[in-house]
């Protein structure tokens, strides 16, 4: 009887363990004092252009570098912090031009840099088209211009 409890309460533990974990994995842990985002950000250059390298981070989380052709992207989620106030930038490569900016920006006041920016993908998806001439924050399907190439 003793090794049913000893079998049960690890099997138990395992199972509270992966209910957490998916729980935690598509929602913030403080649902009314945080916020999950999304953030997109897609190579729209020329077809047959060179590769664009994308290096993003936030002072607790470095994305790596990516290597992304035309039409690919690089996304990633994550939740807005209680009392902190989360911020993305991310520095941009391509051909002899580069640009170094945020891509997500949340004030004090709880406003962001960008949000509710694809009707139907979420609330808060915000998505960043890179093109020859600069980077547009899609609001709404349309493109809104932004930042300029250095």
């Amino acid at each position: 009887m003793g090794s049913n409890n000893l079998i049960k309460t690890p099997l138990s533990t395992l199972f509270i363990s992966l209910i957490h974990s998916a729980i935690f994995a598509y929602a913030c842990p403080f649902p009314p004092f945080q916020l999950k985002f999304h953030i997109h950000v897609v190579n729209n250059l020329p077809n047959n252009s060179n590769p664009l390298t994308v290096h993003c981070q936030s002072k607790d989380t470095d994305l790596g570098y990516h290597t992304l052709h035309v039409n690919e992207e690089i996304q990633w989620h994550f939740c807005t912090h209680i009392v902190f106030r989360t911020l993305f930038f991310c520095h941009f490569w391509w051909n002899n031009k580069q640009a170094v900016f945020d891509v997500f920006k949340e004030t004090h006041d709880f406003g962001v840099l960008c949000q509710n920016t694809i009707p139907g993908e979420g609330r808060h998806t915000c998505h960043w088209a890179v093109k020859e001439d600069g980077f547009y924050l899609v609001f709404l399907n349309a493109y809104i211009y932004s930042n300029n190439w250095s």
